[in-house]
């Protein structure tokens, strides 16, 4: 080959990564990313590790993974726990000659996986039995299991609470863009564990009152969210979850000040207007109020990734809330949502914190429930008011 013919070749895969790369922009991974930082951010704060593995030239991508958290993405901080399986050179050649090559990362998973950990398998195909069998071990054991992966998903895709799925069948390509998105994950967890730590006077049910004032996510909290990782982007499109019309109703009645923080981003994607989310609000509030229930606020994150101050998990949206009426303390007050990412937004506001439909011993909330009426039984202690 001659130095033109290399040259056009280096172009066109350059060109053909560039192309994946922009697929990878307008897929569900973006947000997935930003669920797998939530989760690790979760286990570390909890005294949890995260455990990486993968084979060929995804174990040296575990590897790198591992390093960055181990020591330093962009900021100088404390070392973070995790581990690249793959590294453990006589536990891996033993296991493969005692048990068999599927079991290497399986049996080290058992060993050293606790519940609330993180598990992150790569695997460009999917298919890797030994992948596949460590997240499903990881899973069984009360482990967060998250995959990265190629377009198809594969096995990994079955057994993984996250599967990011790069849009792409070339393993070089899914390569290159699953480390463009674990390096951010790195820098958002390295973000997130800058978080303060929960204040000793917040609101608990040890009170024996109703806190005075209510944060809430939207999606997912109030209403069901969109497939696939989409976005409600019409009022005709809101469907209330069961119970939450009461739910609401309820705190009201117990006199709780109801304010809904809720990120939005559909709207700097072009998929809504502000008009349209604000009509989707109102539609919200018509809904509620079939049941009794009605929100004081709603306050929500427009924005693009990374450009503001107020997409959850940062705070922005609940100190924007006590900025606009000082009556809200925030240490009376408690943040309930179905991600991660609105318990972290919350600790860093100080309020109390609620995690909704996760699994419990997984969150770093002060309580772990199955959706919105439980989280008010549990908000409201009997026969309490303020």
């Amino acid at each position: 080959m001659n130095s033109s013919d290399g040259a056009n070749l280096v172009r066109r895969r350059l060109t053909e990564s560039l192309d994946t790369i922009g697929r990878v922009l307008a897929s569900p991974c973006v947000e997935q990313a930003v669920l797998v930082a939530d989760s690790i951010v979760a286990a570390l704060s909890r005294g949890g590790k995260v455990l990486f593995f993968g084979n060929g030239g995804s174990a040296v991508d575990a590897g790198h993974l591992a390093a960055e958290l181990l020591g330093r993405m962009a900021h100088d901080r404390p070392a973070l726990a995790a581990v690249n399986l793959a590294d453990h050179t006589a536990a891996v050649t033993a296991i493969a000659n005692d048990f068999g090559y599927d079991e290497v990362f399986a049996r080290q998973v058992e060993a050293l996986g606790r519940p609330g950990d993180v598990a992150v398998g790569l695997s460009t195909s999917g298919e890797s039995a030994n992948v596949v069998r460590a997240l499903r071990r990881a899973r069984e054991l009360g482990l967060v299991t998250v995959a990265m992966t190629g377009a198809t998903g594969g096995r990994v895709d079955d057994v993984a609470d996250i599967c990011i799925r790069v849009p792409s069948r070339q393993t070089p390509y899914v390569q290159e863009a699953y480390m463009h998105l674990g390096h951010s994950i790195c820098e958002l967890v390295e973000a997130g564990m800058q978080i303060p730590a929960p204040r000793g006077n917040r609101w608990s049910p040890r009170l024996g009152r109703p806190p005075a004032t209510i944060f809430l996510d939207r999606d997912g909290t109030l209403n069901h969210k969109a497939p696939d990782g989409g976005y409600v982007t019409s009022p005709e499109a809101l469907r209330l979850l069961p119970g939450v019309g009461a739910a609401v109703a309820r705190l009201n009645r117990a006199g709780v000040r109801v304010i809904v923080v809720t990120n939005q981003r559909g709207v700097a994607r072009g998929l809504m207007s502000e008009e349209t989310l604000a009509s989707t609000h109102r539609r919200l509030q018509t809904m509620l109020a079939e049941h009794g229930g009605s929100l004081d606020r709603i306050y929500s994150c427009p924005h693009e990734l990374g450009v503001c101050g107020c997409r959850k998990p940062k705070a922005g949206l609940l100190l924007r809330a006590a900025g606009d009426d000082p009556s809200i303390d925030l240490a009376d007050a408690v943040m309930v949502g179905d991600a991660e990412s609105d318990v972290i937004a919350g600790i860093r506001a100080g309020t109390a914190t609620v995690r909704l439909a996760g699994t419990p011993g997984s969150s770093i909330a002060d309580v772990v429930l199955p959706d919105l009426p439980a989280a008010v039984a549990w908000l409201l202690p009997a026969g309490s008011s303020r």
